[in-house]
């Protein structure tokens, strides 16, 4: 039950729970299976399906072929946002050349995640290639580029974008798109917030636009003739505030205390808030007194994601965490008290110091101590001297998935596509037995 650890990641091809379906009238190629010209590496995007390649090289190229008359190239999610807190925005750019004729200069600062780059060629088979140029006069700076794949056209297709802003938490969002033909996108580059979707054919068009910890908005536009681009009036989303705890079941004397605990699942954006709002069905059927997620990404998503949870959770952030977590939680979900047993969490932002502060919060009645920390590194002697039974973390591992120490037992998360279901005691106390059962849950399913 215990032999396996991971980062967690999505099946590579589409499947039913997929973000990005087929569009008709069109055909993807990963950027994976193109020529490569310079030092380029796979990558797979965090907590996504989304896989592509990267490179640090000014000069880099690909080369792919395709059949059709129109060339799109479609662009990573960039999850994380502009500001000081996390890091340069991509400031390269490409210069696409279809079949030795230049056809487009694409910057990365405004493109969405869909550019449109040949259109109206003649029929047949068609060479493209893509070269990185890096700002000008800035060929030796720290620049960046990063391509998913391509998609080629059969008819003569057309493009809107418009910007969309929410909150610096805001990542990438789900367009269902309804009109002449159907089809669901990830269409929004988190670092500047552009939206991009590409259709086949003129028609009103109306795409939903999703993000879990969002209110749902719905853009309508029309396409009267092929081959054009638009851009449309920025659009603002509005955030939801986390809703408050549920009032726990109550815990009986005779019956274990039930906990959920899963950790790391990289809840970076919608892919993945997706996956964890399909998961709270399957917990939910558990009845836990409680859940845990810890090690997470982005607050917004979590809380978006468990609204449909009918138990109490709680949750900490990680090392790859937006920044001002806690703060979004506003006091809530970082503990939970469930009549004898009182379950803390503490994540990376309460690191050093402030794991003393957080382990001082346990009520001094609650028999039953639990506590959710980013990793095993939380003081060993103030954990003994508040008699933690139970330690849920999801980071570095420390001497296998689980062990124990002066009585508390350590569990980590043994891949982001399983959860545990935790049963401690009867008796509510520092020496309950605790008894694990492991459930894996595919992310396409």
């Amino acid at each position: 039950m215990f032999d396996m650890e991971g980062t967690p990641t999505f099946c590579e091809s589409p499947h039913r729970n997929s973000l990005d379906t087929a569009i008709p009238g069109s055909e993807y190629v990963d950027g994976r299976d193109t020529g490569r010209t310079g030092e380029w590496r796979d990558k797979r995007w965090r907590g996504t399906a989304t896989g592509g390649l990267v490179t640090l090289q000014a000069g880099a190229s690909l080369r792919t072929e395709f059949e059709g008359s129109a060339l799109s190239i479609v662009l990573p999610p960039n999850f994380v946002p502009p500001g000081p807190n996390y890091g340069p925005c991509p400031n390269g750019s490409f210069d696409v050349c279809i079949d030795g004729v230049e056809s487009r200069h694409v910057s990365l600062s405004g493109a969405g995640r869909e550019v449109l780059v040949g259109n109206g060629l003649s029929g047949g088979k068609h060479e493209a290639v893509v070269r990185c140029i890096p700002p000008k006069g800035d060929e030796a700076g720290d620049n960046s580029w990063g391509i998913c794949g391509f998609r080629a056209w059969t008819g003569t297709p057309s493009a809107v974008r418009f910007q969309v802003c929410g909150h610096p938490l805001l990542g990438d969002l789900r367009a269902d798109v309804e009109g002449p033909v159907r089809f669901s996108r990830s269409v929004r580059e988190a670092r500047w917030g552009w939206v991009s979707i590409v259709v086949p054919a003129p028609g009103v068009y109306r795409a939903k636009l999703k993000a879990l910890g969002w209110k749902e908005e719905t853009v309508e536009f029309s396409v009267s003739a092929a081959g054009t681009t638009k851009t449309l009036d920025p659009l603002r989303m509005t955030l939801e505030a986390p809703a408050d705890p549920v009032e726990p079941r109550p815990l009986a004397a005779n019956e274990p205390l039930v906990l959920i605990c899963m950790g790391h699942a990289n809840t970076w954006g919608q892919e993945t808030a997706e996956y964890i709002a399909r998961l709270v069905r399957l917990w939910n059927a558990h009845r836990p007194h409680a859940v845990i997620l810890a090690n997470e990404v982005n607050p917004a998503y979590v809380a978006g994601a468990l609204r449909g949870l009918e138990s109490p959770w709680v949750t900490g952030s990680g090392n790859h965490s937006m920044g001002g977590f806690e703060a979004f939680l506003d006091g809530r979900h970082l503990e939970a008290r469930i009549g004898p047993a009182h379950l803390v969490a503490a994540g990376m932002e309460a690191a050093d110091d402030g794991f003393e502060a957080r382990l001082s919060r346990f009520a001094r009645d609650a028999s039953l101590r639990v506590f959710a920390g980013f990793q095993a590194d939380a003081p060993w002697r103030r954990i003994l001297a508040e008699k933690v039974r139970f330690y849920y973390y999801a980071h570095n591992l420390v001497r296998g998935i689980r062990f124990e120490e002066n009585g508390t037992t350590y569990l980590r998360k043994p891949d982001a596509n399983s959860y545990f279901r935790v049963e401690i005691g009867p008796p509510h106390a520092f020496e309950a037995p605790i008894r694990i059962e492991r459930f894996t849950v595919r992310r396409e399913d």
